[in-house]
Formats: C-alpha cells, sequence, structure tokens
C-alpha cells in the first residue's frame, strides 16, 4: 500500500461582516469591573454558575495500598571523601542539612548531592506483598539505594518514576539514599553568572525551573537547578496491580477505550482478570458497571498492556461552558 498525501477539506465560503457602521462586525468588550465590590459580585455569579461541575459524584472505592508519605530528608553536596568512600552517604556521614521535600536550588551545572532518610515498613505493608518507592519528579537524574542496594536510576525532570524494593525491604527502619546529579544544559550555563558553569553538558531543559529563594538566581523560573522538587512516598501494594490507565475516547463512535496497564511483580505468569465501571464524576450516570475483561492469557513479569472497550451512548463533552467529567 503506497502512501497518500491528505489534501485539504473542501469548505464552503464564508465572509465575516466588515464596516465600522455594521451592528454585526464591531466588538463590544464586557463591561469593565472597576471596584472591589464589582469583583466580588462577578466571582459569586460565577461561582454559582459552576457550582455542579464541582460536585463529584462517583461512588467511593475501598483504598487497596497503604502510603506513607517521605516528607523530611537531610541533604548535602558530594565531597571528596565520597568518592573514595561510597558507603558514607550511606551509613549518614558528613556534615548533613535537615530539608523538607519538595526541595530545589543550586548549583548549576555538574554538580552531585544526596538525600538520606529513614522510614519504618509495619507487618501489614508487608502482608500486601509488594513494596515501591514513588517519586514524582526529581532534577535531574536520581539513582536509588534503599538500605544500600542500588534500585535503578531515572533521568529528566517532569516524569515521575518508581522501584520495586521488596526483596531488599525488612521489618522496621530502612534506609532510602537517593543521589542527585545535575548537569550542564546543552550550549553551557553561562548566562547565569558565577554559578552557571561553562561547561556544556546534556540537560534537555527550557527555563521551566520552580526558581528557590536566592535573589541572584532564584527568584524566578529559569535557572536549571537541581532536587526533589516533588513529592516522594512508599507504597505497599499487591503484587499484581493496576500500573496506569489513560482513556481514548472515540466520539464520532459513540464509544472509549480503556487502555490499562497491569504491573505483574512475580517472576511467573499470573491468571487476572479486569473489572471495569465508569460513571458520571459531577452529573448523576452510569455508563458501564461491573464489565469484566479476560485477557487471552496470563499476565507476564513486569508491564501489561490491555485495551478495553466500552459503550459511552451520547457522551458529555467537555467544554468551557459545560465541563463535563467522567
Amino acid at each position: 500500500m503506497t502512501l497518500v498525501e491528505p489534501q485539504p477539506p473542501a469548505l464552503p465560503e464564508r465572509y465575516l461582516p466588515t464596516g465600522r457602521f455594521n451592528p454585526d462586525a464591531v466588538f463590544r468588550p464586557l463591561p469593565k469591573i472597576e471596584t472591589a465590590a464589582q469583583l466580588q459580585r462577578e466571582l459569586a455569579k460565577y461561582r454559582r454558575r459552576y457550582a455542579k461541575f464541582q460536585r463529584n459524584l462517583t461512588p467511593s472505592l475501598e483504598p487497596t495500598r497503604l502510603i506513607l508519605p517521605l516528607e523530611r530528608f537531610v541533604w548535602r553536596l558530594q565531597t571528596e571523601a565520597d568518592l573514595v568512600d561510597g558507603l558514607g552517604p550511606i551509613i549518614g556521614t558528613g556534615p548533613w542539612q535537615s530539608v523538607r521535600i519538595p526541595h530545589y536550588g543550586g548549583p548549576l551545572g555538574r554538580a552531585t548531592a544526596y538525600y538520606r532518610t529513614t522510614f519504618q515498613i509495619t507487618e501489614d505493608m508487608l502482608a500486601k506483598g509488594a513494596l515501591f518507592i514513588c517519586f514524582r519528579g526529581v532534577d535531574y537524574r536520581a539513582h536509588v539505594f534503599i538500605n544500600g542496594t542500588y534500585l535503578g536510576s531515572h533521568e529528566g525532570f517532569f516524569a515521575s518514576f518508581e522501584f520495586d524494593f521488596t526483596s531488599v525491604a525488612h521489618l522496621g527502619k530502612n534506609i532510602l539514599l537517593v543521589r542527585v546529579e545535575n548537569d550542564a544544559i546543552c550550549m553551557g550555563n553561562s548566562s547565569w553568572g558565577e554559578d552557571g558553569y561553562l561547561n556544556e553538558g546534556d540537560k534537555l531543559y527550557a527555563a521551566t525551573g520552580p526558581g528557590w529563594d536566592d535573589p541572584q538566581l532564584g527568584w524566578h523560573h529559569c535557572p536549571p537547578g537541581m532536587g526533589i522538587y516533588q513529592p516522594v512516598s512508599i507504597e505497599a501494594r499487591a503484587p499484581v496491580h493496576i500500573h496506569d490507565i489513560f482513556i481514548r475516547p472515540i466520539l464520532e463512535e459513540q464509544r472509549a477505550e480503556v487502555w490499562v496497564e497491569v504491573y505483574n511483580c512475580h517472576r511467573l505468569r499470573k491468571p487476572a482478570t479486569l473489572e471495569l465501571s465508569v460513571f458520571g464524576q459531577n452529573f448523576r450516570g452510569t455508563v458501564s458497571r461491573d464489565l469484566k475483561y479476560k485477557p487471552h492469557g496470563p499476565l507476564g513479569p513486569g508491564i501489561n498492556y490491555f485495551r478495553v472497550p466500552f459503550e459511552v451512548p451520547e457522551p458529555r463533552v467537555w467544554d468551557t461552558e459545560n465541563p463535563w467529567l467522567y
């Protein structure tokens, strides 16, 4: 089959009205808000108008995971001694500073910092069957260790990531160490003065950092700093669990697809059945309830991908005037 160059659709000609004295061609701005009282009246009007769209009418789900947020860490930059003794940061040697996540700052360019904390694993968490360390975002490269064992690495600013640490966890106190590496951006960091090293690197960046408390560098969103700038948590889950969900609407056919990623922590294949229910979130309505989907075979180790179709008769489409949610 050969490639076909798509052609633009044939559209009817449409002429917009023109002329100073044509009422249909004159833009009429809304009345100007000039006082605080007028502003409050307008806000109250729109709050009343959109109040029904703020409701959550979906049936509540029983929680299936135990989540332990990790907010308090100690932090320090890498020293030359760490290059000789790699166990030093794990056991806690060196001058540490207490920080709270989210934490973000310099230096710019090539630099390495350590984040360290301890957390408690309970019998209830172990009974779930699988333990994950979850990061919502680390800038830029993260290398994760628990109880001295290397779990994995992640490079990139925006994406969340997680690692299974079931095999290295134990009841009681556990130690988490995260080595965070910054890099110079392509073309170098010279724009930021003395703290912006002239060396070039491979960091992908586009002036979108959260900034930090420093009047010279940090009080805006441009400098490519480093740190754990999003929440960190421990999650105890079932060994076979939902890893991610994406909904693909197919409005012209009044249906949709659920793209489901199911994670299997076991080394062997495991049977599973998916069950799907779809409800209106800010309106009362049931699209599907307890729709069962049986995969063709058992789940393999790691991530398994499935597409589950379902009908959506007369779908309510989101727009700014009527922001319907499912």
